[in-house]
């Protein structure tokens, strides 16, 4: 039995909407090097006994530096949730982690060091995580002098490119199939991205160093009013 065509226009539309976030969350996996799960790293360091008493200062100094807090056992630390305005709230540093310590010391001329970190919450796609977690073990360790700024890649920037190239992709598509009425279907695509991109710029902008994706909130602004414009053109020009 045939649909009304209000109904069906709107199923369509909402079917058009939900395969392209579904490409954009693949997308974004895919920019993140098909990374997801809690990511852990272990990493070991060997040192000589005396020198021991002062990496463990170090680490314990520059983890508290990051928001890291005393976890439900010894050598355990937690961190989620900064506060807005230090070098601990970036991004990342608000997703729930764990850094764990171990210290073997039984050796007369060398000590070794263990260090894990890992997510609490598994990560649908890595947009950054595993170079803010390399990022801090480099920087608690003594690695790096300094902790290094990990931007996050603003996961609506992803889905407005995504969602205005597939808006073009639709209205070839629907075109070709001669769908009618054309404009409503593009118009809730374009709208839903536009939107979408316009919300990613103001949060890029807002947490500058912190967040990225200008360029594709950009690009999917314009390709969304693109199609849409060009939908509408069409739909003109068949009435006239």
């Amino acid at each position: 039995m045939d649909l009304p065509v209000g109904l069906r226009n709107e199923t369509v539309s909402f079917g058009l909407v939900i395969v392209s976030l579904v490409l954009a969350w693949l997308v974004s996996i895919a920019f993140g090097g098909w990374k997801f799960g809690r990511l852990a790293r272990r990493v070991e360091f060997a040192m000589e006994p005396g020198q021991l008493t002062g990496f463990l200062e170090r680490f314990h100094r520059r983890a508290a530096e990051l928001g890291f807090g005393p976890g439900n056992v010894a050598g355990q630390f937690r961190q989620g949730g900064a506060q807005f305005g230090d070098i601990s709230s970036f991004t990342h540093a608000k997703v729930s982690k764990q850094l764990d310590i171990a210290v073997d010391d039984s050796a007369q001329r060398e000590a070794k060091v263990q260090l894990t970190l890992q997510y609490l919450d598994p990560i649908v796609g890595d947009t950054g995580e595993s170079a803010y977690r390399d990022a801090v073990l480099d920087y608690v360790s003594g690695q790096a002098d300094a902790m290094k700024l990990v931007p996050n890649r603003s996961f609506a920037a992803v889905c407005s490119l995504v969602g205005g190239l597939f808006t073009w992709v639709a209205l070839f598509g629907l075109m070709r199939m001669r769908f009618e009425p054309l404009l409503q279907p593009i118009v809730v695509l374009g709208a839903t991205y536009c939107a979408m991109g316009v919300i990613a710029l103001i949060a890029v902008l807002k947490r500058s160093g912190q967040l990225t994706g200008i360029g594709l909130a950009v690009g999917g602004i314009v390709a969304s009013l693109s199609a849409v414009a060009l939908a509408g053109l069409l739909t003109i020009m068949k009435h006239l």
